[in-house]
C-alpha cells in the first residue's frame, strides 16, 4: 500500500465536465450513470493546505474550517437528525451571520461503486448498493431549481416568501472515521466559471434504499468543459481530516457584483491516491437572513 505520497501546492488530474451525448437526466444510484462517458478534461487543482489566499464562502464561493464534531459514528439516521443537524447549523451561523439555519437533508458516501462496472450482467437500471462518489463537475441545484428543492424539503418556505429575504443553500460537507487519501473533493472557485458555462440537468433520485431521496427530480447545473487546465480554478484540501470541514455554497438569492452564487464541485482521482475509501458525510441546509 503506497502510504508515502507527498501531495506538492499544485496536482494535476482529470475532471469530468458535461457531454452532451449523455443528455440532461441523471438516474443517481444506478449502474447506468456509472457506464456513463463524461469529457474528462485535465486541469491544475490548488491544495488549500499550501496557499495564502483568503478563501471565503462569498467571494469563492466555498471556505474550509476546523470544525470538529462530536458525533463520530454517522450509521443512525435519527441520531444524525437529532445531534449533528444543531452543529452544523450553529457551524453555518457562526461563518455566515445568518440568523437562522435548517438543515433538510444529508448524504452520507462510503465507497466507489465503479467496481460494478466489472459485472456485466448487471443492467443499466439497477441500482448501487450506495450513491457512491458523484465523480462528475456539477452544482447540486440551478437557480430555479434551488427554490423548488427547498420547498419540497421544507414546505413552509413557498416560492413568494423566500423571494422576500436573502437566503442560500450550503452544504457543509466532512470526512468521516479517517482522512480521505483517495477520491477527494474539488471545489471551483464561483468567479472562475461564468454562467455561460453551466448547463440545467435532471437528476432523478431512487425512491427508496437511499438516505437522500427527494421526490421530484432535482434541476441542478452541469458544467461546460474549460478551454485551459487554469482556466476554471480548482482547490482541494491533502488529506482532509474529519475534524475540517468545506462549507459549500450551492445558491444564493442575492444578485451582488463579487457575491458568488455557486460553486461547481467534483469528487476526483489522481495518481497519488492510495490508502482507505473515502467515507464522508454532507448536509444541505438552509441558510436565512432575516430582518
Amino acid at each position: 500500500m503506497k502510504t508515502d505520497v507527498q501531495r506538492p501546492g499544485v496536482i494535476s488530474a482529470f475532471l469530468n465536465y458535461r457531454n452532451a451525448e449523455n443528455g440532461d437526466t441523471i438516474h443517481a444510484g444506478t449502474v447506468g450513470e456509472l457506464r456513463k462517458k463524461h469529457a474528462a478534461t485535465k486541469v491544475n487543482i490548488n491544495d488549500v493546505r499550501h496557499s495564502k489566499e483568503s478563501i471565503t464562502l462569498d467571494k469563492q464561493g466555498f471556505q474550509v474550517v476546523e470544525a470538529e464534531s462530536s458525533v463520530k459514528a454517522f450509521d443512525n439516521e435519527d441520531h444524525i437528525k437529532q445531534l449533528y443537524y444543531p452543529e452544523c447549523a450553529e457551524l453555518l451561523k457562526k461563518h455566515t451571520n445568518a440568523t437562522k439555519v435548517l438543515p433538510f437533508a444529508h448524504i452520507i458516501r462510503r465507497q466507489d461503486q465503479r467496481a460494478l462496472l466489472l459485472d456485466s450482467h448487471l443492467h443499466d437500471t439497477d441500482r448501487t448498493p450506495d450513491l457512491g462518489y458523484a465523480n462528475f463537475v456539477h452544482v447540486d441545484q440551478s437557480y430555479k431549481g434551488a427554490y423548488t428543492r427547498i420547498h419540497e424539503a421544507l414546505p413552509e418556505f413557498s416560492s413568494n416568501r423566500l423571494q422576500n429575504q436573502r437566503f442560500a443553500i450550503v452544504n457543509v460537507w466532512r470526512p468521516i472515521h479517517h482522512p480521505v487519501t483517495r477520491d477527494a473533493l474539488a471545489v471551483c472557485d464561483a468567479r472562475s466559471v461564468p454562467d455561460s458555462q453551466l448547463r440545467e440537468q435532471k437528476i432523478v433520485f431512487p425512491r427508496n434504499g437511499h438516505a437522500y431521496g427527494p421526490k421530484a427530480p432535482v434541476e441542478a447545473w452541469a458544467v461546460e468543459p474549460p478551454s485551459g487546465p487554469d482556466e476554471h480554478r480548482w482547490w482541494y484540501v491533502s488529506e482532509m481530516r474529519p475534524e475540517e470541514a468545506f462549507l459549500l455554497k450551492i445558491f444564493d438569492s442575492r444578485v451582488e457584483e463579487g457575491l458568488a452564487r455557486r460553486a461547481p464541485h467534483t469528487a476526483f482521482t489522481w495518481e497519488g491516491d492510495y490508502g482507505l475509501p473515502r467515507q464522508s458525510v454532507e448536509c444541505r441546509c438552509l441558510v436565512l437572513w432575516e430582518d
